[in-house]
């Protein structure tokens, strides 16, 4: 007699995760944006102030680097970014 050992439902392939090379529109510092594995992407461990999220969602319209994200949730910078040298 043969066992038949195939799952009876459908198998999930792993995450193919979409990995992409960017420069920071910021900086211009090279980096890994992993569009297709966000949890594992460098920005979600950085959690903006509201004040650096609105800035950023209104000035850049690509991700930026962690550095940079890093940066403008610091109030001196963010004032500066969204300022000048006043």
């Amino acid at each position: 007699m043969k066992l038949n050992l195939a799952p009876q439902w459908p198998v999930l392939k792993m995450n193919t995760a979409k990995h992409e090379h960017k420069s920071c529109p910021r900086c211009g510092n090279a980096f890994t944006c992993k569009t297709g594995d966000v949890a594992n992407c460098q920005c979600n461990s950085i959690k903006l102030s509201p004040e650096a999220y609105e800035l950023v969602s209104k000035k850049y319209d690509d991700c930026l680097c962690g550095k940079c994200l890093q940066e403008l949730n610091t109030k001196q910078l963010l004032f500066k970014e969204k300022y000048g040298n006043r």
